[in-house]
C-alpha cells in the first residue's frame, strides 16, 4: 500500500507545470547619473550582457542595435563640438583672441547631436519595450508537457502528453 501511495504522489509531482528555461523576467531601465542602469531579476544587467539578451529577440535587437548608432553618432558630434568651443574658449582665455566661426560650428555640432540623443533614447525604450512585450507572448506559449496515469494497450500505465 505505501508503494501505491509513493507512486500515486511521484504520479502527481510530474503533472506540474515546468518553466525551466523559459522563466525570464522584464528588464527594466532605471536613470542613473549620466546614462541608464538596466536590471533583470534583481541584477544590473551590463551592456554586453544586455546585448546578448536582446540578441534572442530579433524586433528587439533590430531596436537597440539602431539605438546604439544613433547614441554614437550623438556622442560623436557632441564631444567634437564640445572640443571646438572648448578650444576657443582656452585660447580667448590664453591670448584674448578667439575665433567666432570655429565656436558658432562647434555650436552648430552639439545642436545637430540633441536630435539624434533624443531618438536614441526613444528607441532603447522602443528596444526594451519591445523585448518585453515579446517575452509576454511568448512565455503563455510555452512547451508544457503532462505526464498522467492512464490506460494502454498493456493495462495501466504512464502516458507522456506534448
Amino acid at each position: 500500500m505505501k508503494g501505491f501511495v509513493f507512486i500515486f504522489i511521484l504520479i502527481l509531482s510530474f503533472n506540474q507545470d515546468s518553466f525551466a528555461q523559459t522563466n525570464q523576467e522584464e528588464i527594466q531601465i532605471h536613470k542613473s547619473f549620466g546614462g541608464y542602469k538596466f536590471t533583470q531579476n534583481g541584477r544590473e544587467l551590463k551592456s554586453k550582457q544586455l546585448t546578448l539578451i536582446m540578441k534572442t529577440d530579433e524586433a528587439a535587437y533590430q531596436e537597440y542595435t539602431s539605438a546604439g548608432l544613433n547614441n554614437l553618432i550623438a556622442g560623436v558630434l557632441s564631444i567634437t563640438g564640445g572640443i571646438m568651443v572648448g578650444w576657443q574658449a582656452g585660447a580667448a582665455i590664453v591670448s584674448g583672441d578667439i575665433n567666432w566661426t570655429v565656436v558658432g560650428i562647434g555650436a552648430g555640432l552639439v545642436a545637430v547631436s540633441i536630435p539624434f540623443s533624443i531618438k536614441g533614447k526613444k528607441k532603447l525604450y522602443s528596444a526594451i519595450s519591445t523585448y518585453n512585450q515579446n517575452l509576454s507572448q511568448t512565455s503563455s506559449n510555452t512547451f508544457k508537457p503532462q505526464l498522467e496515469l492512464g490506460f494502454n494497450n498493456n493495462g495501466i500505465g504512464l502516458i507522456l502528453i506534448f
